[in-house]
């Protein structure tokens, strides 16, 4: 099975609504070009889903790995991700600087440091087996979950952004996300056919 649509679906749904849309919006609040922020936006993602791909080319070079570990990492990966969904976002804080470009460049950082993407994109590259082709299909399936789920913050007004119900999408989002982190994970263990 590719992995690029499982992993564009597990980082849209984590990623939709979370610090880093919150960010997006603050720096088109703040006057920042779109373009600026996009570009930000495409670079940080691309440099953390290349840590990802480098990550989970050389974990799946390990043939001892049986697929029940997999299966299991997967699980609490899954897991793991759903948790921030359901916890309430402060504002995200501003990063110093006056030039646009850096600000949104660090901002995007610190906050792909922190989040679960990567780590997602890396556990369906294990997942997706060996080959170069299933661990750069699951980074670029990363890569586009986050494009997606944080391009319209920069181009809908607050007011829209309100009218999509955010919280709920998240709350949904992390329930689905729980649901099949525990049945991989009790798949992995045996305890369901």
């Amino acid at each position: 099975m590719s992995p690029f649509l499982p992993t564009l679906f597990t980082v849209a749904m984590v990623e939709i609504g979370g610090a880093t849309a919150q960010f997006s919006s603050s720096l088109v609040a703040g006057k920042v070009a779109e373009r600026t922020i996009l570009r930000a936006l495409g670079l940080v993602t691309a440099g953390v889903m290349a840590l990802a791909a480098i990550g989970a080319a050389s974990v799946s070079a390990v043939e001892d790995i049986i697929p029940q570990v997999k299966t299991l990492l997967l699980g609490m990966a899954l897991i793991w991700a759903s948790i921030g969904q359901f916890r309430v976002l402060k504002p995200v804080a501003a990063v110093e600087g006056d030039n646009p470009n850096v600000i949104a460049l660090r901002g995007y950082a610190r906050l792909a440091i922190s989040g679960s993407a990567g780590f997602l994109a890396f556990v369906w590259g294990v997942i997706g087996g060996s080959s170069a082709d299933a661990v750069i299909e699951a980074a670029l399936g990363g890569w586009i979950g986050i494009i997606i789920a944080n391009v319209p913050p920069i181009f809908l007004t607050r007011r829209q952004i309100r009218k999509l119900h955010i919280s709920w999408l998240r709350i949904i989002a992390g329930t689905l996300l729980a649901l099949a982190g525990f049945l991989y994970a009790l798949s992995a263990l045996k305890l369901i056919g």
